[in-house]
């Protein structure tokens, strides 16, 4: 913006400089005028007779001004105005060129700061400063009312397509609740014992089942190290120090704790769980334990939708699957999206989280794989979050009213939820 009212500046002093040289301009006419008027006053004074025998002696600039009907002079105009008085006898008129010349200005202005990847009228006049620059272009409306027009054509597609899909994933999920409040059960009791049970299960078992293969390999190695002794004579003192490290570790594993500890920590694990960001639901399944996250992740004041993920823990396995996408079907980037067809996908960590899983520890690799649900790479990718994934509020909201309108709807006997 310095740099259009810089370019007004100029714009403002040429505008001054070419008005003085107008109004220089009228006063040396004005001045000839009054030359002209006195001979013409004198000439206009003689009789009709008089003035036919002087008319071959005057100088011709004068005889072509006679006026042939009334054989005289005309008068002309002769005042002078001084420069203030002609600024405001045409002030209206050095304004409205101002302006005009301000618009184009402003205009070519936007065009060089405008990028690529807008429409050439894309622009958010709900924003004071884009309203005001809008304003400031009005010489040019007619042309942005066709560009608005363009826009509309190219862009009425696939915005018609993302509202579809996006009512169309709302309602699904409407009629998903609806579903899950007509079967919920109506006696009170524990809430997802079953699924408690199967995790603790899982815990109890699956480290009792890493430590005793863990004393096997140990008791493999220390076979190993002494038939390496035998071998050897010499590097002896460190085999023996091997050993001595070897034991110690079995016998650390040996004391491990009990199975009434192991079932309390994995009580405390469970609520942990349980409280876990965006965990939606837990459910015992067959051979494995679900997990729902819905994924609502927060930027610059407002929260949007990376979907719905089913993370399913097994007894050396997992998977993570992408139940629902929050993805605009117009996302100008995908740069902040991970999900692939075979599942979310973790990177490097996906070799850590397997090898929690092996070892029992379920919560470590929860807890790994819900942070990378919720997170991106770098600034640069976060900053395309707008770009790539919908508002939160706004599909919440689209769902409330669709969810209301099945209720209003099955209460008349209209629709019913498959």
């Amino acid at each position: 913006m310095p740099r259009v009212l810089g370019t007004m500046g100029v714009v403002i002093i040429v505008i001054a400089i070419v008005t003085f040289f107008v109004w220089t301009s009228n006063n040396s006419t004005a001045k000839t005028n009054s030359k002209f008027n006195a001979y013409a006053e004198a000439f206009n004074e003689l009789s009709a007779e008089e003035r036919k025998v002087v008319e071959p002696f005057m100088d011709s600039s004068y005889r072509d001004e006679i006026i042939e009907e009334s054989g005289l002079l005309p008068i002309k105009e002769s005042d002078l105005v001084g420069l203030i008085a002609y600024s405001k006898r045409h002030l209206s008129l050095l304004i409205r060129l101002t302006l005009i010349v301000y618009s184009i200005v402003v205009f070519f202005y936007y065009l060089s700061r405008k990028s690529d990847r807008y429409h050439f009228a894309d622009i958010p006049l709900k924003k004071p400063y884009c309203l005001f620059l809008f304003i400031s272009m009005f010489v040019v409306w007619p042309i942005f009312l066709i560009g608005r027009i363009h826009m509309f054509i190219k862009s009425h597609p696939m915005a018609k397509a993302e509202k579809e899909d996006f009512n169309k994933q709302a309602l699904k999920e409407a009629q998903r609740e609806l579903i899950l409040e007509a079967i919920k059960p109506r006696i009170k009791g524990p809430a997802n014992q079953k699924a408690e049970i199967a995790y603790i299960n899982y815990v109890v078992s699956g480290r009792e089942r890493a430590r005793k293969a863990r004393i096997a390999e140990i008791n493999a190695s220390i076979f190993d190290v002494e038939l390496e002794l035998k071998r050897r004579a010499n590097g002896i003192r460190e085999d023996q120090q091997r050993k001595s490290r070897l034991l110690a570790e079995r016998k650390q594993l040996e004391n491990a704790e009990t199975s009434k500890q192991a079932h309390d920590r994995a009580l405390k694990e469970w609520a942990t769980i349980r409280e876990m960001r965006g965990v939606a639901s837990l459910r015992a399944e067959k051979r494995c334990l679900a997990i729902k996250v819905d994924v609502r992740v927060p930027y610059d004041g407002e929260l949007y939708d990376f979907g719905d993920y089913l993370i399913k823990l097994y007894p050396n396995d997992f998977s993570c699957k992408r139940l629902r996408s929050g993805k605009r079907l117009d996302a100008a980037s995908n740069a902040p999206d991970y999900n692939e067809s075979s599942g979310f996908c973790f990177g490097r960590r996906r070799s850590l989280i397997q090898e929690y899983v092996e070892e029992a520890q379920y919560l470590e690799a929860l807890t790994l794989m819900i942070d990378s649900l919720h997170s991106v790479n770098d600034p640069d990718v976060e900053r395309e979050i707008p770009n790539c994934f919908r508002k939160a509020k706004e599909f919440k909201r689209a769902k409330r009213r669709l969810k209301k309108k099945l209720v209003n709807e099955a209460s008349k006997g209209g629709v019913t939820c498959n």
